[in-house]
């Protein structure tokens, strides 16, 4: 895990967490941790049930919000996952500063970038743009970036899939 960055916005993006990680996450206090991988993938250091177990005794609020890269249409993201993440995250940031996980940092920079597309009223392809930039889309390739992030916000911009 790199050196932790909780920038200006209390928020840091990482992969997978150990128990050392999430103890220096606590030091640097980190509040709530937002787990985005699904119990049982591969290279997962412990369960998602340990992490949290791991989190509460160190002091900090643990969610966890299984993710997949999949396209919607197979179980993966959709604007209503996306809605119940930036849901989370919203409620997570008034408690005071966020870490947002999965098994590299794809998922969490993608579901963290798709909040802020929905907040900013961006569009799909703006969202994309960003995301590229970013360099989102380099674990999962391009076409699969684009697909995951038009799933989430939808061809129309980021009210397309929200229920209101």
């Amino acid at each position: 895990m790199p050196a932790i960055n909780l920038n200006d916005h209390g928020l840091a993006v990482l992969g997978q967490p150990d128990e050392g990680e999430l103890k220096r996450l606590a030091e640097a206090g980190v509040k709530t941790v937002i787990n985005l991988r699904n119990d049982g993938e591969d290279a997962m250091p412990m369960s998602v049930r340990e992490e949290g177990a791991v989190c509460e005794e160190l002091g900090m609020d643990y969610v966890s919000l299984p993710v997949s890269m999949r396209p919607a249409e197979e179980g993966g993201a959709d604007g209503k996952l996306a809605t119940a993440f930036e849901t989370v995250l919203t409620a997570a940031r008034e408690a005071g500063p966020v870490a947002v996980h999965c098994k590299l940092g794809q998922r969490a920079g993608e579901m963290v970038l798709i909040a802020l597309a929905r907040h900013q009223g961006w569009d799909a392809d703006t969202a994309i743009a960003a995301a590229e930039e970013l360099g989102l889309g380099e674990a999962v390739g391009p076409a699969k970036l684009r697909a995951y992030v038009r799933s989430c916000l939808g061809d129309d911009g980021p009210t397309a899939g929200r229920e209101g």
